[in-house]
């Protein structure tokens, strides 16, 4: 069996994945190769990187869809998004401690508040992933071509078959669901 991105139901996808079957980890590739390494270049990390990044995160999407407690609650290209996206904040965190040596060679230690600002960073980016996946797929789709793929009002009209004017209320709306899943989620009031 080949896998079509085009064609193929996500699920049929995620099943081939499953099943080690080569097709779907090339229909993986044509389609989301391009945003990981759109990804990485935002992340001032070099294009190159992008071919590791995504190695890496066939292994952890592979091993979590072989995982028979996972259930996969969002799109396939937000979930790739998480990971991808956690993967470089985890090598920024990283290449900073890297670089905190002064001329002389000597650890430097690291500021208490820009510790805190990271876990703070962590924590929000946490609350708008976890309420990206509860709001509802219409969103979801509109709010990624906008944000993530950075796709003008005109074509993502286009390619969701809306109107332009209807794209820019639904991101509004959208964005606004977004917020209040946010302000509404326990974690956040903490």
């Amino acid at each position: 069996m080949t896998v079509n991105m085009q064609n193929d139901s996500e699920e049929l996808l995620l099943e081939a994945l499953r099943s080690n079957k080569a097709s779907a980890f090339e229909a993986l590739y044509k389609k989301y190769y391009r945003m990981v390494v759109k990804q990485a270049i935002e992340f001032d990390r070099p294009a190159e990187e992008a071919e590791d990044l995504f190695q890496e995160m066939l292994i952890i999407l592979v091993r979590k869809l072989r995982d028979e407690n996972f259930i996969l609650t969002s799109k396939l290209s937000t979930y790739i998004f998480g990971i991808v996206r956690n993967m470089l904040l985890k090598k920024k965190g990283k290449k900073l401690v890297d670089m905190s040596e002064d001329l002389d060679g000597q650890k430097l230690i690291a500021d208490n508040d820009e510790i805190q600002e990271k876990e703070t960073l962590d924590v929000q980016l946490n609350l708008v992933v976890a309420a990206f996946e509860i709001i509802e797929e219409s969103c979801r789709q509109v709010l990624t071509l906008s944000f993530f793929e950075k796709r003008s009002g005109a074509e993502i009209a286009q390619q969701l078959d809306y109107t332009e004017a209807f794209v820019k209320v639904k991101k509004h709306r959208c964005l606004e669901y977004l917020r209040k899943a946010v302000l509404n989620n326990p974690a956040f009031k903490n």
